[in-house]
């Protein structure tokens, strides 16, 4: 369960006009995505829209529990990249960066799934110059060789 304690809006908040601006200090879910492992969860403070994005009134929060272990773990805190163009590195050299948004999970297990559209829109992203330049090489290469109709599916174990 989670529990947003006094930073959790309630209904009236949330979904009355006249007590939106008290969205701003409140914070909200956003994305869930369990295996029987990790709860990966966004949650973000004030509503996700696109004027609060425009405007910088919503900030982003990535997160990730260990089951098993109990532990809680943020990749980022309050920041204002939407989980649409949030990734994080990956620090195996011939992998993929792992996008948020091309996540899913199939058979207890989280997957993303990069076609060659995709690879492309995330080589021409200003992110990847971050990247090593064999992981951007990977990346590169990967995109060029891939054919139309297929899929790379990267498994997170």
């Amino acid at each position: 369960m989670l529990d947003f304690g006094s930073y959790r809006a309630d209904i009236p908040t949330y979904f009355l006009p006249n007590y939106r601006e008290n969205l701003l200090e409140k914070l909200l879910p956003h994305t869930w995505k369990e295996s029987d492992r990790y709860i990966l969860f966004i949650y973000t403070q004030n509503r996700d829209s696109e004027s609060n994005r425009n405007s910088g009134n919503v900030k982003f929060f990535y997160s990730c529990f260990d089951k098993r272990s109990g532990q809680l773990y943020h990749f980022s805190e309050g920041t204002d990249i939407p989980d649409d163009e949030y990734f994080i590195e990956n620090p195996v050299p011939d992998a993929l960066p792992f996008l948020l948004s091309y996540s899913d999970i199939e058979n207890n297990q989280f997957r993303v799934y990069y076609s060659k559209k995709r690879l492309e829109k995330l080589i021409r992203r200003k992110e990847f110059a971050s990247l090593s330049p064999e992981q951007q090489q990977k990346l590169k290469v990967l995109q060029n060789d891939l054919e139309d109709n297929e899929v790379l599916i990267m498994i997170l174990e």
